[in-house]
C-alpha cells in the first residue's frame, strides 16, 4: 500500500499541481516544491477525498515541512 501511496500522492502534485513529476518527487517538501499554505490546504483536502480520512490538525501543521515519502506513513496509519 505505501507504494500506491506515493504514487498517488506524486499524481495529486503532478495533475493539481502542475508540478514536475520527477524522480526525485518523493523526496521533496511541498514547500521545497514551491507550494505555499493554500496549495498544501488543497493537497490536503485532495488527500480527504481521494482516501476519504480524516488528516489530524498536527500532520495539517507540518505537512510543508514533511516529504511525500514521510507522508505515507501517516496515511498508512490513518487508514489502519
Amino acid at each position: 500500500m505505501d507504494a500506491e501511496f506515493l504514487s498517488d500522492l506524486k499524481n495529486i502534485v503532478f495533475e493539481k499541481f502542475q508540478i514536475d513529476n520527477s524522480e526525485d518527487l518523493e523526496n521533496q517538501t511541498l514547500s521545497s516544491l514551491g507550494m505555499d499554505s493554500l496549495d498544501a490546504l488543497d493537497f490536503i483536502y485532495q488527500v480527504r477525498e481521494k482516501y476519504d480520512l480524516n488528516i489530524p490538525k498536527d500532520i495539517e501543521n507540518n505537512i510543508m515541512s514533511l516529504s511525500l515519502k514521510d507522508f505515507v506513513p501517516y496515511l498508512t496509519r490513518l487508514q489502519g
